[in-house]
């Protein structure tokens, strides 16, 4: 236990980051200041989202440490609500939800890398919530409500999805997993209604309003269902 702290003395001066920049806040504060006072930004290499948040902090907040890391600690606390909901939708369980939350909350990493001025931040917590609404939108009755409102969490999965990657490129790479669970769920429906117009019916699969939804959109086919007694 001793060797936990056994390095106390090795520290020279006081620590600087209560009053100075550290680690790649040397980039992306600076970076935040130039945007706010309009001049060529210094770090060009990611899209300007993050660096753009942190220079609306430091337009209400000063130049100094609380300004420029106030945007990602904000985003950091606005992961929570965002991954617990997401939890909840996949488990079906609040104590999972509450679990799931708790783990982020506790995490070392999360709380070290929001207390800092860096745009990981702003790309991880859109990406939370890009994948909360694809899954809303994954779980949306798709032939029980109209079009419109099914698409409304699809676009908001997408909006969510643009915020990542103008944050940061790396939110590149998440919009590969939302693709992949788009056209799955497409995929889905688009075999459950071949299924229901070759008549093709067991308990709840397709579901009765796949069904409605095939009479509907070609009413003048008519369709020989052999319905279970269980789906009557």
């Amino acid at each position: 236990v001793s060797a936990l702290i056994d390095e106390q003395d090795t520290l020279q001066g006081e620590p600087g980051w209560f009053n100075s920049m550290y680690f790649d806040e040397i980039y992306h504060a600076r970076t935040g200041y130039e945007h706010w006072v309009g001049m060529n930004p210094y770090e060009t290499t990611h899209p300007p989202l993050g660096k753009a948040l942190i220079s609306w902090c430091i337009g209400l907040f000063g130049m100094t440490p609380f300004g420029w890391r106030f945007a990602g600690t904000l985003a950091g606390v606005l992961m929570l609500p965002g991954l617990y909901m997401t939890a909840r939708l996949l488990f079906k369980k609040r104590r999972y939800a509450v679990l799931c939350c708790l783990m982020l909350a506790l995490d070392t990493l999360h709380y070290t890398q929001t207390r800092l001025a860096t745009i990981d931040s702003f790309v991880t917590l859109f990406i939370i919530w890009s994948y909360y609404y694809m899954f809303r939108w994954m779980m949306c009755d798709f032939f029980g409500q109209p079009l419109r409102r099914s698409l409304i969490p699809l676009g908001l999965s997408g909006l969510m999805m643009g915020l990542a990657v103008a944050s940061k490129w790396t939110g590149c790479y998440a919009g590969v997993g939302l693709a992949i669970l788009f056209f799955i769920s497409v995929g889905r429906r688009l075999y459950t209604i071949r299924q229901a117009k070759q008549g093709k019916t067991t308990a709840g699969e397709p579901t009765q309003n796949a069904i409605k939804y095939v009479m509907i959109s070609d009413p003048k086919k008519i369709f020989s269902f052999s319905v279970s007694e269980e789906s009557k």
